[in-house]
């Protein structure tokens, strides 16, 4: 989590004040800033190369077959596509509109997909602000995937 934190911390200037906690971090100091979801591309706009080898592959809605409406759980996903037979621990960290975070742990193995529910699964959040939801993956501190989602206002 300690990575995460980091990247927060250097995201909370153009992000606005996020709260994670009491717990201060130093700042992590990176020319790209921090990671975040453009859903009119699809991907993470300053997506540093994930320090843990391996051919990760993301899931999360895209709007497909119908856009995601407020108040929906939405299932989220990671895998490594040509992983060996090792079971690693991952935190998937969801950065909200509102510039809430939420935090979820999850066992990844194998090639094997790991789902999460959010907000279900987490241990704060919701899907009542309309916008994009970034989602950084984890493993050891160590950033791995960014992925998104966005919230679409019902009609």
């Amino acid at each position: 989590m300690g990575m995460v934190l980091r990247y927060l911390s250097l995201g909370a200037v153009a992000l606005g004040a996020l709260l994670v906690g009491a717990v201060q971090h130093p700042p992590f100091t990176r020319a790209q800033g921090v990671p975040l979801f453009d859903p009119t591309t699809g991907v993470c706009s300053s997506y540093p190369e994930p320090s843990i080898p391996g051919s990760w592959q993301v899931s999360a809605p895209r709007g497909f077959p119908g856009a995601v409406a407020p108040g929906d759980s939405v299932q989220i996903g990671l895998r490594d596509k040509f992983g060996d037979t090792d079971d690693y621990d991952v935190t998937a960290t969801v950065l909200l509109p509102d510039g809430r975070v939420a935090q979820a742990d999850t066992t990844l193995t194998g090639s094997d997909w790991a789902y999460l529910q959010f907000p279900d699964d987490f241990d704060s959040g919701s899907t009542d602000s309309a916008g994009a939801y970034t989602i950084l993956w984890t493993i050891d501190d160590s950033l791995v995937a960014c992925d998104g989602f966005a919230i679409v206002p019902g009609d």
